[in-house]
């Protein structure tokens, strides 16, 4: 046999013994991982979901509220009137797609804040400490004990390490996350309480600070915002 001849032979072996091996490994693929990843480990943002957004064709085990219209100046424009039509929207259709809420709290409105003329992301005030604790207690309150068995997730503050949405002190920021802590639990104790939410490399330290005052000792969970994009990064350097 010529030596063309006997390179074409190997060659026709060798693309039979790849496929061959190919189609064993489609017929036996490898074990899968004894625990699979499920959609538990995944949560989206959804803005207008119950208007004008369409539900994601993916599945997802949470559903932050946040840019949702649902927190303290939109469930309570006015010292003790109260609106909950758009966040029982929301609830309820949560529960209809099998999907967990987390309801961050955040932001003061106008006529409870520190500052109500004080410039805000989202309106005048909105980033400062509330004047009266009560006013906070209550709102936490009123909330969980709406909403008990219903919402079991709840983030105290969104970045208040960012001046954007919280211009107070980490001693402020201290005390509401313990007094809304212990009303959580008091409401329901199965309740799981999520840490305000530092983000990116500047919020490293308001979160050490946060953390060694006692901040994560009636916490069941740390959040943390890390952002990947080239301004993140900027930040390491």
């Amino acid at each position: 046999m010529s030596s063309n001849k006997m390179l074409a032979v190997l060659l026709v072996l060798l693309i039979f013994a790849n496929a061959t091996t190919t189609k064993a490994q489609h017929l036996n693929p490898p074990a899968l991982p004894s625990r699979a990843i499920t959609e538990n480990f995944f949560g989206l943002h959804l803005e207008n979901a119950d208007t004008t957004t369409p539900w994601p064709s993916v599945t997802f085990g949470s559903w932050r509220l946040w840019d949702a219209s649902v927190v303290w100046p939109d469930l309570e424009p006015r010292k003790d009137q109260w609106d909950f039509h758009r966040l029982d929207k929301d609830v309820a259709l949560a529960e209809q797609r099998h999907v967990s809420v987390l309801l961050a709290f955040g932001l003061t409105p106008k006529w409870a804040s520190t500052r109500p003329r004080e410039p805000g992301y989202y309106g005048p005030g909105s980033a400062a400490m509330p004047r009266e604790i009560e006013d906070w207690r209550n709102y936490v309150r009123t909330v969980a004990t709406r909403y008990k068995g219903r919402i079991h997730e709840y983030e105290i503050w969104n970045e208040p390490s960012n001046r954007h949405f919280f211009t107070g002190s980490v001693d402020e920021m201290l005390l509401l996350t313990q007094e809304a802590c212990d009303i959580l639990k008091k409401v329901d104790p199965s309740n799981v309480v999520v840490s305000p939410s530092a983000l990116e490399a500047r919020g490293l330290p308001w979160l050490e600070e946060f953390l060694r005052k006692g901040g994560g000792n009636c916490l069941d969970i740390i959040a943390y915002h890390f952002y990947v994009s080239p301004k993140a990064v900027s930040y390491t350097h």
